[in-house]
């Protein structure tokens, strides 16, 4: 894939996260998880030993578009200090085979921030939209009949 259109779409998916025009969701929630996370070494153009590494689930995100789904998942060694890196993975249709978008080797740079700033994005749009102090009253309200 051509470099600019996938700075480009990087950009404004970072743009509509801050927007909150997305519904993003913690990957903990994809229905489906453990046969997903099967799936994750197969997908096609990835190319990481999932035998040494793996999803940090809790760090790992995706939205459903259309038929399908977009991911950014947070692949780690967990048994080492190494830090991990951001991936972006997609499913165009929902019986599609999953395919990873490679944005190249920049993007995976140690001083590379990019899929960084769209995860914080995406973590402060999840903490804003359970952290609402109305709906935690509400709730508590309705508990107790008031």
């Amino acid at each position: 894939m051509n470099n600019s259109y996938l700075s480009d779409f990087l950009k404004k998916l970072i743009e509509k996260t801050k927007q909150g025009k997305i519904d993003w969701q913690s990957l903990r929630n994809y229905k489906g998880l453990q046969d997903f996370l099967e799936e994750v070494p197969n997908a096609y153009g990835l190319y990481i030993d999932m035998g040494t590494n793996s999803v940090k689930i809790s760090d790992s995100y995706y939205f459903k578009y259309k038929n399908g789904y977009l991911f950014l998942l947070y692949i780690w060694h967990s048994s080492g200090q190494l830090d991990g890196d951001y991936f972006m993975l997609a499913r165009v249709n929902e019986n599609d085979p999953l395919r990873h978008i490679d944005f190249g080797e920049e993007y995976h740079k140690p001083d590379s921030k990019e899929f960084r700033i769209l995860a914080d994005c995406i973590s402060e749009y999840l903490e804003n939209r359970i952290s609402t102090p109305d709906a935690l009253y509400n709730f508590m309200n309705d508990i107790v009949g008031e």
